[in-house]
């Protein structure tokens, strides 16, 4: 694996590989790739740290290729870089991009966890499908069994309109083998899933822009949802231990001096990033606060920085202790999209939701920032429009800006809509505004 990944404007980025144990995988000559990166913020005169997640991303070629569009849009910003120089004098980034294995939506095409390659059938094509997710839900041979019986149900059967009673218990196993958290959903129920999927689909005139085109209502809408919570839970665990330990380290090595952290997360890297802050706990948050977050097409509550969930007011956000403890200098910026079907559409009916198309009344009790950004602190967000390259913001610190993107993320892919389509110099633009947020 290179050290750096070098691109064409001159600008480089290291790329941190995490193992789905949330671990550091080891560079060509043995070393922690993170270690050479703390010893160059201790010795290079670094003005400003950037630190980048990918959110659904099917392998480490998919990393590179994001993060590669991502850098160069964001050095294609002449203008902010030289405000930022003007307001940084010495003006020195460091950037870092972090991999880990992510893959609920297979490539993010047909691919993976919505197609699986069952269509030609045969016991060898169900085996390698079994194995292949087993290797995506990151679980044991235990679930084998449980999976064959789904795959050959779904071969076999001809567009049943129930859950058979055996695919049932298949599913419910699984998920009590896979241990998932289950918050931020419905306790989970393979029928009901199956079911609201079902609805979805026979709904495909009136909620087409939000399906993507895709056909969701078959007997492996459970198994998707399944793989979906699995990705989610992956990216907070990466947070809360390899990616807080390596900020932690970071952070250490910048003491004393003026150092700035942005970080920026896209899809379920909103978590990454998140929780690489909050860490699992307050007693395990970074130890300074960060300069400005960056969530682009968040695949995460919309209540998750809130004092008191307005459904369950007894509860705070599961990470609303970084707006508490001021672990934000400057500003949160999101970005949403009504094009964005993969947070718009699968995310609510994940959550065991049927799917609504408006929620302009009431915000709904399971939703995503890249839908509806953060929601629960009134009286320090603000809804704004995303505007051209050139617009002035004015962001403040301390301030959270959810801003309203269809009209820039709008590109369709299958499935996901306009969920990566977040390479573009007005999305690259709004981040630069807020680093330079005071």
């Amino acid at each position: 694996m290179p050290i750096r990944q070098i691109l064409n404007t001159n600008q480089d980025y290291y790329l941190i590989n995490f193992d789905s144990d949330c671990k550091e995988r080891m560079a060509d000559d043995g070393r922690a790739l993170s270690e050479l990166v703390v010893d160059e913020l201790k010795r290079e005169p670094i003005t400003d740290v950037f630190v980048m997640s990918h959110g659904w991303m099917g392998d480490l070629d998919g990393a590179k290729a994001q993060y590669d569009k991502w850098t160069a849009n964001l050095w294609s910003c002449a203008d902010d870089i030289e405000a930022v120089k003007k307001k940084r004098p010495g003006f020195r980034p460091l950037l870092i991009g972090l991999h880990w294995p992510s893959k609920p939506f297979g490539n993010e095409d047909t691919g993976g966890a919505f197609d699986l390659s069952l269509a030609t059938g045969g016991d060898d094509v169900v085996k390698i499908a079994i194995a292949d997710q087993i290797a995506l839900l990151g679980a044991s041979d235990e679930i084998g069994p449980q999976l064959e019986t789904i795959y050959k149900a779904y071969l076999e059967l001809d567009e049943p309109d129930t859950l058979p009673d055996e695919v049932r218990r298949a599913y419910l196993e699984i998920e009590s083998r896979l241990g998932l958290e289950g918050e931020d959903r419905e306790p989970f129920n393979p029928e009901e899933v199956f079911r609201n999927a079902l609805d979805a689909d026979q709904q495909e005139d009136e909620f087409a822009s939000f399906a993507g085109g895709f056909s969701w209502g078959d007997l492996l809408a459970p198994l998707r949802v399944l793989s979906f919570w699995r990705m989610k839970d992956r990216a907070r665990l990466l947070g809360e231990s390899g990616a807080n330990e390596f900020l932690r380290k970071l952070q250490q090595a910048a003491a004393g001096r003026d150092v700035r952290f942005h970080l920026m997360g896209h899809s379920f890297g909103c978590i990454v990033v998140t929780t690489m802050i909050a860490g699992s706990s307050e007693a395990t948050m970074a130890q300074d606060s960060v300069h400005s977050i960056f969530l682009a097409q968040g695949a995460m509550s919309l209540w998750a920085y809130c004092p008191k969930i307005p459904h369950a007011k007894e509860k705070a956000g599961a990470f609303n202790r970084l707006v508490k403890n001021n672990r934000v200098k400057g500003a949160i910026v999101t970005t949403l999209s009504e094009h964005d079907s993969a947070v718009g559409f699968f995310y609510p009916l994940a959550a065991g939701l049927k799917f609504q198309a408006d929620f302009a009344l009431e915000l709904p009790k399971y939703g995503a920032i890249g839908s509806f950004g953060i929601q629960g602190l009134d009286d320090i967000t603000e809804g704004l429009t995303m505007g051209r390259k050139d617009h002035q913001y004015n962001f403040k610190a301390g301030r959270i800006y959810n801003l309203e993107s269809s009209g820039v993320i709008k590109e369709k892919a299958l499935a996901v809509g306009a969920h990566s389509d977040i390479a573009h110099p007005e999305v690259a633009h709004a981040w630069w505004q807020a680093v330079m947020a005071d």
